[in-house]
């Protein structure tokens, strides 16, 4: 039996792995938020990708990245109309996507890099469904973990740290804004340790948005609104969680998701928006001393 060449064997198996070579599109859909019972929101991702050509990394590739926000109207929980509000350059942070009362909160992304350090907070101003062009509300050298409004829609809390897994350094940077409908003005700023961080940190707004509750190992620090000093809160929300907007559930109990159009994702990742109702889990703001009974009962 004749051994068939080695050139060739190479050659077969570049042409029967084409993706390898060649960039191909590609269309994710970001985590949907709810606005109002009648309006959700959701943000679709474009972008070029392959797999890299080195056989011992065969990590994806990606460039050029394309973000667009999309507006659902909703009736009775069946969906009516779709139709994109704005569109800009970059990734989207998942789970970064917050409409609040009369703007829509984001991270992007400005690398080639998906989901990497290179971010900035933009805030598009909306009014009647219609969105205005976006500002960037903070591009800090350090990494952005988070972007929250708060319960009201009248405050931003913008979370940062110079933090990471090589350089553990602990510090965290807390950026307050004042929400208008056209602007998005600074209230102040605090610092102080947390040994989780370069990790999501658990916060929770206070129940009248004058500051923000932030858990640590060993206790929980409320920072004021307005550049006061963080402390130890000696009481503290029993839930722990960020906000009010931007849930998956409306306030009237739908659920929002997507699921595939074929049963083989890999074939066709193809995707549709799914409204299913389920039991609302409400917003739980009961104010607690014991940090034993955190998380008890919660949603």
């Amino acid at each position: 039996m004749r051994a068939i060449p080695v050139f060739l064997i190479l050659m077969l198996g570049i042409f029967s792995s084409c993706k390898v070579l060649f960039w191909r599109d590609t269309s994710q859909y970001l985590m949907p938020a709810w606005q109002t019972e009648s309006s959700l929101i959701e943000v679709r991702l474009d972008y070029e990708t392959k797999l890299s050509w080195n056989p011992l990394n065969q990590q994806a590739l990606s460039r050029d990245f394309e973000s667009t926000i999309i507006v659902h109207r909703i009736e009775n929980g069946q969906l009516r109309d779709s139709r994109e509000l704005a569109g800009y350059e970059g990734w989207t942070l998942e789970g970064s996507l917050f409409p609040a009362r009369d703007v829509i909160i984001l991270i992007r992304g400005t690398s080639d890099a998906l989901g990497d350090e290179e971010r900035e907070v933009l805030g598009f101003p909306m009014a009647d469904e219609e969105v205005s062009e976006p500002s960037i509300l903070l591009k800090p050298a350090n990494t952005i973990l988070l972007a929250v409004p708060s319960p009201d829609g009248r405050r931003l809390a913008i979370l940062t740290t110079d933090a990471t897994m090589d350089v553990p350094t602990g510090t965290l940077d807390i950026f307050f804004y004042r929400l208008t409908p056209r602007a998005a003005e600074p209230d102040g700023q605090t610092r102080f340790q947390h040994p989780g961080v370069p990790g999501i940190p658990e916060i929770a707004w206070a129940p009248d948005s004058s500051g923000l509750f932030v858990r640590r190992p060993g206790d929980i620090v409320l920072a004021p609104t307005g550049g006061g000093e963080a402390r130890v809160a000696t009481r503290f929300p029993r839930c722990f969680r960020p906000t009010t907007w931007g849930s998956t559930v409306s306030p009237g109990g739908i659920q929002a998701l997507r699921s595939f159009v074929s049963e083989n994702p890999d074939e066709n990742p193809e995707t549709r928006l799914v409204l299913e109702r389920v039991s609302q889990s409400g917003y739980n703001n009961e104010m607690i001393s014991d940090p034993g009974r955190i998380g008890y009962g919660c949603p």
